[in-house]
């Protein structure tokens, strides 16, 4: 299998650079002090303008939104809020916090908050999550310094969940600049970031490192309590084999996503731990049904569709190139998902002659010609190309970077794309099928309008058998007109220094405010 023999060569080769390394009893290492690397490049600072882990990880840290997801329970709790009452059917209310504050010393007021609603709901601001939150955010007035009303265009049960996720506060005015096409600069916050939470950045590398000091008179809130680090530096490493040699020698503590191979050849020698832990990250293949990207007519046809399906070998890719927790799915969601009903769900068998039939029935006896695009796991990809070459799909990967890739599906230039999502960590479909396949996507590729209604009257009562019932009508549609080729839930495998303690929590989001030296080292 081509992709295992890369990841033994990087095995290899990462053993090989141990032997050239120090010891970590060698590095110094200051007790307040943490340094963990990251698999890809962080590009811009500010989370409301990318949809990345690494920022994820990254914006736990630098920002403090108005509710965070409790670790262990998935549900939403105040943060920079004190609290949300309703205020009839299509209102609410949020009272504020009196000690949040911003990097630059200013506290966060209500004027804030509405800005930055306001922003995120702007078509002309391009926030990343504007389809998402203009579904359901219809506006935001300030009616006290402390209090915050939102309307909403109807009702809506996942406010806090959103808000908790996908907005990060900004002062009043902080992306509009004078002389900006209409009056924004959306890379106002790229490279200084004035955010609320724990940490400030103190130097920015793009593509290289972060380092992240501890704000002085933070106020301890909620799950990011008594966070021991003073200083955490986030460094670059692309190369896997680079990141265990260096997790070996004490030059990094704390690495995630790490082949299981490499990761365990690492932690043979001692000098490192593997930690294998849940994620709710789902991967897919996203389907051009509608015919409109380049290469994306024969996927128009439902046979075709099917045949995808059918070639691929989920299974193995688990068992082979996954491992830990990762586990195979034949619906388009995370099984610990609430509303992941999947009982009705077709579900298509690895079956390469299957496969071949389709696609004869559906015009193309000899096979077709399509290319594969993705930005992560080149692996996997690799596997996924050659299971459908076996099928008669002859399959070439483009495999470029994150932005590269968002920038050519919005150019139409994707008819296929290994995808991923980890719902931000929220364990609720509702976080997952309406970004990807609901109305105003430009991840969905369905043309698919019933689908979206029930996307959208799931998320538009607060009674759980109704939202299970349209979930499941969802999901059984997707299946059944073979919208996405549902592959996995990953497993993340995490590299450690043997005396870090680190808990992965089951919503699959990396907290390193609650990492931990072991005592008595």
């Amino acid at each position: 299998m081509i992709s295992r023999r890369h990841l033994l060569q990087a095995l290899h080769a990462t053993l090989a650079a141990f032997t050239l390394a120090p010891t970590a009893s060698a590095q110094t290492r200051r007790r307040d002090e943490l340094t963990v690397a990251f698999p890809r490049p962080v590009i811009t600072l500010d989370g409301n303008y990318v949809d990345l882990r690494e920022n994820d990880i990254l914006n736990l840290l630098t920002d403090d939104a108005l509710f965070a997801l409790h670790p262990t329970t998935g549900q939403p709790q105040p943060l920079a809020a004190a609290e949300m009452r309703a205020d009839g059917p299509t209102r609410v209310l949020i009272k504020l916090r009196p000690d949040v504050r911003f990097h630059d010393g200013a506290p966060l007021a209500a004027e804030d908050v509405v800005y930055t609603l306001q922003h995120a709901v702007d078509p002309k601001a391009k926030h990343t999550h504007f389809a998402r939150l203009s579904r359901w955010l219809k506006g935001a007035e300030a009616t006290a310094p402390d209090t915050v009303a939102l309307t909403l265009h109807n009702t809506y049960a996942m406010v806090q969940h959103d808000l908790a996720m996908y907005v990060k506060l900004r002062r009043k005015g902080s992306y509009h600049r004078p002389g900006a096409p209409d009056g924004i600069d959306a890379q106002a916050q790229a490279r200084q970031l004035n955010g609320t939470g724990p940490y400030r950045v103190v130097e920015f590398r793009p593509g290289e490192r972060v380092r992240l000091q501890r704000v002085e008179g933070y106020v301890d809130r909620g799950p990011k309590a008594g966070s021991p680090w003073r200083e955490i530096t986030i460094r670059i490493i692309p190369d896997w084999s680079t990141q265990a040699a260096e997790v070996m020698s004490g030059g990094v503590h704390w690495t995630f996503g790490m082949p299981q191979e490499i990761a365990e050849g690492a932690a043979s020698t001692r000098r490192a731990r593997l930690l294998t832990g849940p994620s709710m990250r789902v991967f897919y293949l996203s389907l051009d049904a509608t015919g409109k990207s380049a290469g994306a007519e024969a996927l128009t046809k439902l046979d075709v569709r099917r045949a995808f399906n059918h070639a691929i070998n989920r299974e193995g890719i688990v068992k082979n190139l996954i491992g830990g927790t990762g586990r195979a799915i034949h619906a388009a969601c995370d099984p610990v998902q609430f509303g992941c009903e999947a009982q009705a769900v077709p579900r298509y068998a690895y079956d390469t002659a299957r496969a071949k039939t389709l696609l004869a029935q559906a015009g193309y006896p000899n096979g077709l010609d399509i290319e594969l695009w993705a930005s992560r796991d080149r692996p996997i990809a690799e596997v996924l190309v050659a299971n459908l070459r076996m099928a008669g799909v002859r399959a070439q990967l483009r495999y470029v970077p994150g932005p590269t890739l968002a920038q050519a599906r919005r150019e139409g230039r994707v008819a296929v794309e290994m995808a991923s999502s980890g719902s931000f960590g929220i364990p609720d479909v509702g976080a997952l099928l309406p970004d990807r396949l609901g109305a105003g996507s430009n991840r969905n590729f369905s043309g698919d309008e019933a689908l979206g209604k029930s996307l959208i009257a799931a998320q538009s009562t607060f009674d759980a058998q109704e939202r299970r019932r349209h979930f499941a009508a969802a999901l059984k549609r997707i299946g059944e007109q073979a919208y996405w080729v549902p592959l996995y839930v990953d497993s993340q495998n995490f590299l450690l220094h043997p005396d870090l303690q680190f808990t992965q929590p089951t919503d699959g989001m990396p907290r390193l405010f609650a990492a931990r030296w072991r005592e008595g080292v």
